[in-house]
């Protein structure tokens, strides 16, 4: 195979998610290197009162290579956020102690807005007035029990698309523009 061009290697480890740096030796004569730092993991907290649904949704999304924390409560999601700030929050909505729209409210005033931390409500209680209280607290999304999986890292893969948007109602139309999309080419 014929050596390949320094802008080559770069374009074909940049779609990789790779990075392409050019060292020079003592001599000053290029040498192709490539850096095989792996892009950033993305952290998933995952804040269910069911450890079935925690292991499933751990197991599935680590595959998916995302980095995940499981709790089982609202109040050790807030404890938690106040050391580490995740990426993404999938927070059951009915727990013990603090609810997931209390936790939702919570961990809305503490974590910053741009890049926005998104927290999508996961529930087998999505009544009207269920879906209306997590988007008032904060939410970005609403997904109920029984859930598929796939979804479910589709919605999570569009938020990291459009999460840096900073405009909170541009990044809110664009993310649900998106998933209507994608759930409408589904159906």
């Amino acid at each position: 195979m014929g050596i390949l061009s320094h802008a080559v290697l770069r374009d074909r480890y940049r779609m990789s998610g790779r990075e392409v740096g050019v060292l020079k030796t003592d001599r000053q004569d290029a040498v192709e290197r490539v850096s095989m730092m792996s892009p950033k993991l993305e952290t998933i907290m995952i804040v269910d009162d069911e450890e079935v649904i925690r292991d499933v949704l751990s197991t599935y999304l680590e595959k998916k290579g995302h980095k995940t924390v499981t709790l089982e409560d609202g109040l050790s999601a807030v404890d938690y956020a106040k050391k580490e700030k995740p990426d993404l929050v999938l927070l059951d909505i009915r727990m013990p102690g603090l609810d997931g729209i209390e936790t939702c409210h919570t961990l809305r005033r503490m974590l910053p807005s741009s890049p926005h931390t998104g927290i999508m409500i996961i529930t087998g209680h999505g009544s009207p007035v269920n879906i209306e209280r997590a988007f008032n607290s904060g939410a970005v999304d609403v997904i109920k029990k029984p859930f598929d999986l796939e979804d479910i890292n589709k919605r999570i893969n569009i938020w990291f698309e459009v999460r840096d948007i900073d405009d909170e109602l541009s990044r809110s139309l664009t993310y649900t523009e998106k998933v209507n999309w994608y759930l409408s080419k589904d159906n």
